[in-house]
């Protein structure tokens, strides 16, 4: 905060000398981000997005099933879960 940043630590918004600085921002918002919804950050990810997103556009024009999507989209995210060198 001194530098002019904003801290991703938890702890750093619970500051008192943090949020002195900060003319009360922290305390203010911290429940809002506490309650927010954030993408998942695991690697794989963003690549799985990315490979949904195509598929979820040809399920809108009716070019693919909701069922098809829903197996697509839970196998494509099983394994971006899967522990990297091991076999699903």
């Amino acid at each position: 905060v001194k530098a002019g940043g904003q801290p991703g630590s938890l702890a750093a918004w619970k500051d008192a000398e943090v949020n002195a600085l900060s003319g009360g921002f922290f305390s203010a918002t911290l429940r809002t981000i506490t309650s927010s919804y954030l993408r998942p950050t695991h690697p794989g990810f963003i690549a799985f997005f990315r490979e949904c997103a195509p598929y979820a556009a040809a399920a809108i024009a009716g070019e693919v099933s909701a069922a098809d999507l829903t197996d697509l989209v839970n196998r494509l995210y099983r394994e971006t879960r899967q522990p990297e060198g091991s076999i699903a």
